[in-house]
């Protein structure tokens, strides 16, 4: 039996954002910095029940980011940089209130994972970065 509460469908997105994180270690002055943005895109799958003019749903799929890993040592040759297009997946949830046919508000909280970036140095010193994001944004949307 089907409840026609239940909703089904697709969401696309692109944005702008710009996290930054660095760090210093404290034994040998290795410095580590991360700057992920300024553009990142989803594609995901979306499921939710209505009750009257709200949503609550779930969501995830794929994400794409540009991303820039540096590891800068003291010594020649200790420096390391990936700066790529990275693909990762992505998983939230929220609610959203439809105000009439048309116009609808938004909370979402989403999870991005792009996963672990492995690299050696041109001394051949091992490095790694695990790059996350979590994100909480408010919106509002038109149908069309």
């Amino acid at each position: 039996m089907w409840d026609e509460n239940f909703l089904f469908g697709l969401e696309a997105d692109i944005g702008v954002i710009n996290v930054s994180q660095g760090a210093t270690e404290v034994f040998d002055g290795h410095v580590w910095s991360t700057n992920i943005g300024p553009f990142w895109g989803t594609f995901r799958g979306r499921a939710g029940y209505t009750m009257d003019n709200i949503l609550m749903f779930v969501t995830g799929g794929l994400v794409v980011a540009s991303i820039d890993d540096t590891s800068i040592g003291n010594t020649p040759g200790e420096t390391a940089k990936e700066d790529d297009l990275n693909a990762g997946w992505v998983i939230g949830g929220g609610v959203e209130y439809a105000l009439d046919d048309l116009w609808t508000l938004k909370a979402e909280y989403l999870h991005m994972d792009f996963g672990r970036t492995d690299g050696q140095s041109a001394n051949n010193e091992d490095y790694y970065f695990e790059n996350e994001v979590d994100l909480i944004r408010f919106g509002a949307n038109m149908r069309f």
